[in-house]
């Protein structure tokens, strides 16, 4: 069974939903990803929604579920991150709390917001 599912809420869009309970610090998900120079991607395209920090030098797209992750300004409700590994150019989902099964999965989007959070 997979850990996780998406769904369409009506009001948020896609969210990424726990299918089971996973237990603190489970990697929850593994995703590859395609690095990009910083700036590269124009601010009016819509893959600049999906671009993420990688490193001082360029930015990255995962290429999985952790690019549909919603964002909560509420540390209390983010109950995931992302760790990098650099050799193998992958970012890893870690529960940072045990995550309900039903229960959304959030983190913290690291940047100015570009829209009103729910």
């Amino acid at each position: 069974m997979e850990k996780t599912r998406v769904v369409v809420d009506p009001q948020k869009g896609r969210c990424v939903i726990a299918n089971t309970f996973i237990p603190k610090d489970e990697i929850v998900a593994i995703n590859h990803i395609v690095k990009a120079e910083v700036n590269l991607i124009p601010s009016s395209s819509v893959l600049n929604s999906y671009l993420m920090s990688w490193n001082d030098e360029c930015d990255c797209i995962a290429l999985g579920i952790i690019n549909l992750l919603n964002h909560s300004s509420d540390s209390s409700k983010r109950n995931v991150s992302v760790q990098r590994n650099f050799e193998a150019d992958t970012m890893a989902l870690v529960a940072k709390r045990d995550i309900e099964e039903g229960e959304e999965l959030l983190i913290d989007y690291e940047i100015p917001l570009w829209f009103e959070e729910q």
